[in-house]
């Protein structure tokens, strides 16, 4: 049974009970939609579940000792906090008729726990803080495997995109020190960020990010490092150098093997300066072979020189 406000709930909120029905329709009865035939699992979310670091407990799990879904809840209506309760037998009623809730009630979940109890599983989808679904902080989900599945592959992606941030190169995805001191400086365990060097930098943020079990500080990294899109008038001031060089066939760029060269005196193909193989592709070839000039002013240096000559031979 559930009651909002000590007053028991007859027929559900229909917008979220249509949404719960069509959400689990797989583990209901076909004709009415209102029996769990098929048992909903609530469970620890993955995150909380680890393998055991000890070596001589290879195959074994780390995880909480238990988890208790509480029978109470909250929800906001209009301007007002109102409780919502789950209770599986109908409480005592007192002299003034209102309804009496004998101690602390709740469920405990060990790793998991199959529901049949079609209102306890609808309060806890539809009303729990205790689920991840309303909270992302919470530590307890229902199973959806195709979710999860997606759920663990954007896991994969950005874990592989963090690594490449903290330690590639910069040609190759990886984040100025600048930027990562930026960001060092926002997180409330790393001390002393101007006095780490580049490899202590990294390893701070790293293990700063992994103390963290949820993916909050993962996605703010990501977040606080994501390329910004370069705006037209960006692209025009900072590919300037780029532009008047391959005007002048001081260099030339060769899509095929994804490389600038230099031009010879005769106009062939030269040495390669930069290749962009393997760089992210939201940006073209000149803005990030720019970023590389940036980084090389002798190379950049070298490029203007030439162009300079070629102006005014063809001036």
């Amino acid at each position: 049974m559930i009651y909002i406000n000590d007053k028991l709930v007859d027929k559900k909120e229909p917008k979220l009970w249509k949404e719960f029905q069509s959400e689990f329709s797989g583990h209901l009865d076909t004709l009415t939609k209102s029996k769990i035939v098929k048992p909903i699992t609530i469970k620890y979310i993955p995150s909380l579940i680890t393998k055991d670091p000890n070596p001589e407990n290879k195959g074994k799990t780390q995880k909480p000792r238990s988890l208790s879904i509480n029978h109470v809840s909250q929800i906001q209506i209009e301007d007002s906090m109102v409780d919502v309760r789950y209770t599986k037998t109908a409480p005592k009623k007192n002299a003034a008729g209102l309804p009496e809730y004998s101690g602390i009630q709740s469920t405990d979940v060990y790793t998991q726990l199959g529901v049949t109890d079609i209102d306890f599983a609808f309060f806890f989808w539809a009303y729990s803080l205790q689920n991840n679904r309303l909270n992302p902080d919470a530590k307890m989900m229902i199973e959806n495997k195709e979710q999860e599945a997606r759920d663990i592959a954007t896991v994969k992606r950005n874990a592989a995109t963090i690594q490449a941030r903290l330690w590639n190169t910069i040609e190759d995805g990886g984040c100025t020190d600048e930027l990562l001191a930026s960001f060092a400086e926002t997180r409330k365990h790393i001390y002393n960020v101007g006095t780490l060097d580049e490899n202590q930098l990294r390893m701070a943020i790293e293990q700063d990010l992994e103390l963290d079990r949820t993916q909050r500080s993962k996605l703010e990294f990501l977040e606080f490092t994501e390329p910004k899109k370069v705006t037209a008038t960006e692209f025009v001031e900072k590919t300037d150098v780029v532009a008047e060089a391959l005007e002048y066939d001081v260099i030339t760029q060769l899509s095929a093997k994804q490389t600038f060269n230099w031009k010879t005196e005769e106009g062939e193909t030269g040495e390669p300066i930069w290749s962009w193989e393997g760089t992210d592709k939201k940006d073209k070839p000149a803005y990030k072979f720019s970023l590389f000039l940036d980084e090389n002013p002798d190379i950049r240096k070298a490029i203007v020189a030439k162009t300079d000559e070629k102006k005014v031979l063809t001036a």
